[in-house]
């Protein structure tokens, strides 16, 4: 505490000085505002010094020693070289080599220079320190050079206690400031604290009567004279005595103190004396009496005392021993050691409890156990040894006579056929016998504590831990059975019993315990065990063979009863089947291994080792697969394949039916060598004789299982089919009733007004009315043909879309421009928003403009007059949505589910308003999706309108651009049918006079010079005598059809009219008709009924893409 409390004060004050001088605070340098500063050296050396002190203080480790002498050394030099420049006169430059002030310079003999008594001090003090972190010799130099500064500072520290100014005031000499004389007074105290074992500090501890004296005078003597000499100078300076009265005075109380102090001591010191005599007493006493004998020597090894133990155990009396050498009681083949301990009794050192030998009187060997301890004088020196010898001859032969009995023991225990041990209360192993090492071919050092352990079974270990842990803590015997390892290798099954020896109290004091050897007792338990467990298990096999009926259960049960029979650690069920190579063996079940283990290795082939399997030969047996030369010699796997579940031991048995049929094969595999027995062959080849029969029956049960369940979906597909041809010819015949009513109303249009025409009458305005209601009635006919035959087309897949990059905005266009007038006459609100420019999609131009037509006509059609339809395109991320919403009837919500749906209406009954097939909307639907899309209806219900989203992707083709319907391609076309066919030489082939006169009237009008025939025959006749511009033909005509005549025009040479254009007129109006057409040579094809609009523009299209003869 007052080596730590000194180094700590030290560094303290140092750094608080140093701050004071870094930062102008002179209070902090001048702790008494004397105008003697404590200077920057001295702080430095300070705060070394201290560090020097708190680090010496311990050897390790090594770095702080190292630390202690750099900064003890570093003391020593800033004092010795500032001592210099006092004695020379010199300035090293030291002094201002940190900083420099002007301030703080009182009693000093150069700037910021530290006085002599300080430096003299910091010189002494490093060396002390640096000399306290070497060996004892060194340290005790130290104690004594401590005293240097502590007289030094007890001068100036005097000077300040009585205000006396040349002890610290006299610059040349005695200037030190007050707070570095008391940080060198404290360093001073430390370092010889820390040197204690010498020098003053080693006065104080002394354990005698002088040290006690010297603690408890120490401080009086210092305090009492400084108090009573400031109280004579402080009554001198107030006045209330004169110099010679208070010298007079406080001589006779120092005289009384001093008095009083020796009286004090020598008291003590007699009461000391007389204890001291009271302790020797006693210890004479007690030594007198022990039964152990007690005598010391002296430094030389002479003997200078000896009790009546010793006379009774040596036989000299303590007249015949004092003053003998210690050699009396050597024999002499222990000189040297009583030698070793006088060398050991020189060093200080104590020896306990040595066993060893002496002699007596009568020359005969004792047996003694000695303890030495050193004797030391007042100083501390070492002047003799104390000596207690303990006759231990009886211990010795007690010893002698339990190492006869352990010997005897250990022969018993050797003898007998158990492996015996011994262990400590807490179960650590400390003996065995020699039967344990020979069974385990270990030696002690292997086996002791818990190494034991090693040569028991991993799978018995740790239930037999557990027990013996719960025998250890309870104090209770132990039994367990356990299999161990032995020497070669092999483990044997022994019976573990263990028994606690216990004292008077009940506490184990240690174990005894016995393996043994019951291997083959167990393995007859284990043989009848399995035979056991093999019975219980071809009871099992026999159950599950005549019991189960499902295949996959039967072999995988198999399996499994089959692997456990044969103790392999997995087994796998092949199955036979006939492929398209011939034959394949597929793994159907299996035991002990995921499959996974199995398929990244594909099937088994017939190599040398499965061939006999799956062949029917009967089972195969290896105790070592890889040793096998029928294993590993074919490619892709030479040996075990990468991966492959570990097989050492291989069994194997074909699974073949009554009937000789090779079902498939058992398989089973085992990582160790030789497992499988003739027993386990026998056995499995019977199961597998067992599973044949039961797999035939299960085959065979399945079949019946399979066709009684045929028969149940035939019925149930028949029960189907017949509830579906009943739902189908029920719309059937709504269907038909619709399309007779669909079909007789505008032909009972067009027959009325036929009459009304045919009468004499008619009005030329009754005319132009009749023209119109025949007009449009043949075109709701023909709309409801086309809606007929693409309904058609779509149910067989045959519709064809001919996909190109389009222009939404122009199909939606196209299609209101061939709706806009029936809204206008029905005065409806028609709006249509075309989107954003640009947007094109990929699709069929025309069936797209049939979408878009077919509902705006819906929404007119079921819009009342002075409702609003409206059209609308907008973008939605990678789609295009087509809404045309309206405020008609709307859709009931029974209803929305089945809008779209073939033949379906709201309104089937006979009295409906609105006309149709129901088929228009199942159109709209199946186009949407061929492209892609999705079309759905909202709508809130009757009479609250409705709207149709249609949704397509946009997507374009890679090569093509935009060729919809363009509006300036629509006004090109409306003005081509404004212009006149004049100069167009057409040859009109139609067998039906009645379309044959209205084709040929229609062209006429247009301009055309026409040439009209019946045949195909009469038609080759006129193209011998003329030459014509276009040819327009019929394709059902008798005899020779429209594609034959067709064949043979383009037969003939160009001059004869081989190349003329021609136009097909045909009542087929399916893709593949067109498509037949203009394989066979036409260039166009019109279906009938024909518009006549739709003729003309045929054949201008033909004149402008230069499809023309080259007559013509």
């Amino acid at each position: 505490m007052i080596v730590y409390g000194a180094g700590l004060y030290a560094i303290g004050g140092g750094v608080l000085t140093l701050l004071g001088w870094w930062l102008n605070v002179k209070a902090l340098t001048d702790w008494r505002n004397d105008g003697i500063s404590m200077l920057v050296n001295t702080a430095v050396c300070s705060v070394l010094a201290g560090a020097s002190l708190l680090l010496g203080r311990k050897a390790t480790p090594t770095w702080r020693v190292m630390a202690a002498r750099i900064a003890a050394t570093a003391v020593a030099t800033i004092g010795g070289l500032t001592v210099l420049e006092h004695l020379t006169g010199w300035s090293l430059g030291i002094d201002t080599l940190v900083l420099d002030r002007d301030w703080g310079q009182f009693a000093t003999t150069a700037s910021m220079r530290m006085g002599l008594p300080a430096c003299t001090s910091f010189l002494i003090l490093g060396v002390a320190l640096y000399l306290a972190t070497l060996d004892a010799r060194s340290r005790r130099v130290t104690s004594l050079l401590a005293i240097g500064p502590m007289a030094i500072t007890s001068l100036s520290l005097t000077g300040y206690w009585f205000g006396a100014n040349q002890l610290f005031g006299v610059a040349k000499f005695t200037a030190i400031a007050w707070q570095s004389s008391t940080i060198l007074a404290a360093l001073a105290v430390g370092t010889a604290a820390a040197a204690a074992e010498s020098g003053p500090f080693a006065s104080l501890r002394r354990r005698g009567v002088g040290g006690s004296v010297l603690r408890r005078l120490l401080v009086p003597v210092i305090v009492i004279p400084f108090s009573l000499a400031w109280l004579r100078i402080w009554a001198e300076r107030t006045g209330l005595m004169d110099g010679a009265f208070g010298t007079a005075f406080f001589t006779l109380v120092e005289v009384a103190f001093f008095v009083g102090l020796l009286w004090w001591t020598s008291k003590n010191i007699g009461e000391y004396a007389t204890e001291a005599r009271l302790a020797q007493s006693r210890l004479a006493s007690i030594v007198e009496t022990t039964d152990d004998a007690v005598f010391s020597q002296s430094i030389d090894g002479t003997i200078i005392s000896w009790n009546a133990a010793a006379e009774r155990l040596f036989g000299y009396s303590a007249k015949e021993a004092v003053g003998q050498s210690i050699l009396l009681i050597v024999p002499p083949d222990r000189v040297d050691e009583a030698a070793m301990i006088l060398e050991k009794m020189h060093a200080g050192e104590q020896i306990d409890a040595f066993d060893t030998v002496r002699v007596g009187r009568d020359s005969l060997p004792r047996h003694i156990s000695l303890t030495v301890s050193p004797i030391r004088n007042t100083a501390g020196a070492i002047v003799g040894a104390s000596k207690i010898a303990r006759d231990v001859s009886a211990r010795r032969q007690t010893e002698s006579a339990l190492r006869r009995s352990e010997e005897e023991l250990q022969s018993l225990t050797d003898a007998i056929p158990q492996l015996a041990w011994a262990a400590h209360p807490d179960g650590r192993v400390f003996w065995f016998n020699q039967g344990w090492f020979e069974f385990a071919g270990a030696t002690y050092d292997e086996m002791e504590g818990w190494e034991w352990q090693s040569i028991h079974s991993p799978e018995t270990l740790g239930p037999f831990m557990e027990k013996w842990r719960q025998a250890i803590a309870s104090g209770k015997s132990f039994e367990m059975e356990s299999s161990l390892r032995a020497r070669n290798g092999s483990y044997r099954w022994f019976l573990c019993r263990a028994r606690p020896l216990v004292d008077d109290e009940g506490r184990v004091q240690r174990w005894f315990g016995t393996y043994t050897d019951i291997d083959r007792t167990k393995r007859v338990e284990f043989e009848l065990r399995e035979q056991a467990q093999t019975l219980e298990l071809l009871s099992e096999t026999a159950a599950v063979v005549g019991s189960r009926l499902d295949l996959d259960g039967l072999i995988q049960e198999v399996t499994d009863i089959a692997t456990k029979l044969s103790r392999a650690k997995f087994g796998a069920f092949f199955y036979s089947t006939v492929g398209e190579d011939g034959e394949s063996y597929l793994l159907y079940s299996l035991s002990g291994a995921p499959r996974e283990a199995f398929e990244k290795f594909g099937n088994p082939r017939k190599t040398p080792v499965f061939a006999p399997t799956f062949n029917g030969e009967g089972p195969i047996r290896s105790g070592d697969i890889l040793a096998d030369a029928r294993y590993g010699k074919m490619a892709p796997h030479f040996g075990m394949p990468k991966g492959h579940l570990p097989v050492r031991s291989y069994l194997a048995a074909p699974v073949t039916s009554p009937s000789g049929e090779v079902i498939g094969g058992l398989f089973f595999g085992h990582p160790d060598t030789d497992v499988f027995t003739e027993q386990d062959e026998k056995l499995i080849q019977g199961v597998a004789s067992q599973a044949a029969i039961a797999i035939d029956n299960a085959r065979l049960y399945e079949g019946l299982q399979r066709a009684a369940k045929e028969r149940l979906e035939l019925l149930e597909a028949e029960r189907s089919a017949r509830t579906e041809a009943e739902r189908m010819n029920l719309l059937k015949d709504e269907f038909l009733a619709t399309l007779s009513h669909e079909l007789r109303t505008p032909l009972s249009a067009i027959l009325g007004w036929t009459y009304l025409l045919d009468a004499e009458t008619s009005e030329r305005d009754e005319i132009r009315d009749g023209l119109e209601t025949i007009e449009r009635s043949a075109k709701a006919q023909t709309q409801l043909v086309e809606d007929l035959l693409d309904m058609s087309r779509i149910v067989s897949g045959k519709v064809q879309l001919e996909i190109k990059n389009v222009a939404v905005a122009d199909i939606v266009d196209s299609a209101v421009q061939s709706v806009i007038h029936s809204a206008r006459a029905k005065q409806l609100r028609f709006t249509a928003d075309t989107g954003p420019p640009g947007l094109t999609i990929a699709g069929d131009s025309t069936r797209l403009q049939q979408v878009i037509w077919n509902l705006l006509s819906n929404a007119i059609k079921f819009t009342p007059e002075g409702g609003e339809v409206r059209a609308s395109v907008d973008r939605v991320d990678s789609h295009v949505r087509i809404a045309v919403s309206d405020t008609g009837i709307g859709v009931p919500k029974e209803f929305a589910a089945f809008a779209f749906d073939r033949f379906r209406q709201a309104d089937a009954t006979a009295t409906r308003r609105y006309g149709g097939l129901g088929i228009g909307l199942s159109i709209v639907k199946s186009l949407v999706e061929l492209h892609g899309g999705a079309v759905s209806v909202v709508s809130e219900g009757a009479d609250r309108g409705s709207e149709f989203t249609v949704t397509l992707p946009i997507v374009q083709t890679p090569d093509s651009t935009p060729r919809a319907a363009s509006e300036s391609h629509l006004q090109n076309r409306d003005r081509d049918h404004a212009k006149s066919l004049a100069g167009v030489q057409v040859l009109l082939v139609e067998d039906d006079s009645d379309t044959r006169r209205t084709l040929q009237r229609v062209l006429t009008n247009s301009g055309a010079t026409v040439t009209a025939v019946s045949d195909a025959t009469q038609a080759l006749m006129s193209l011998g005598e003329n030459q014509f511009s276009v040819i327009v033909s019929d394709i059902g005509m008798p005899d020779v059809d429209g594609y034959q005549f067709i064949k043979l025009v383009r037969d003939l040479p160009p001059a004869s009219g081989g190349k003329t254009p021609a136009i097909a007129l045909t009542a087929f109006a399916r893709s593949e008709d067109r498509d037949r057409a203009l394989q066979m040579g036409y260039d166009a094809h019109l279906a009938k009924p024909i518009e006549a609009r739709e003729l003309v523009q045929a054949i201008l299209e033909l004149r402008r893409e230069g499809i023309t003869s080259e007559i013509a």
